[in-house]
């Protein structure tokens, strides 16, 4: 399970930062990496919601269909 938190990190702490440039690049690194990770998952959230969107719309057009259909007396076989 460590290979988890460390893949996520800047490296498996063989390499650590000893100069202030090294630190710099990877603070940087990290925010360039979390902004990919935030942007991947909201991106996923996207696909969800739009496609529960889709789902309640067409629930909404076959609910107003059934009243419709009830309203005109319309065939059980038609409904």
């Amino acid at each position: 399970m460590q290979w988890i938190a460390y893949g996520f990190s800047v490296g498996y702490g063989d390499f650590s930062p000893v100069n202030s440039a090294e630190q710099v690049f990877g603070m940087i690194y990290m925010f360039v990496n979390m902004v990919m990770t935030s942007w991947i998952i909201g991106s996923i959230t996207l696909l969800v919601v739009k496609n529960d969107e889709k789902n309640g719309e067409y629930r909404s057009n076959l609910q107003l269909l059934s009243e419709y259909a009830n309203l005109h007396n319309f065939d059980k076989g038609l409904r």
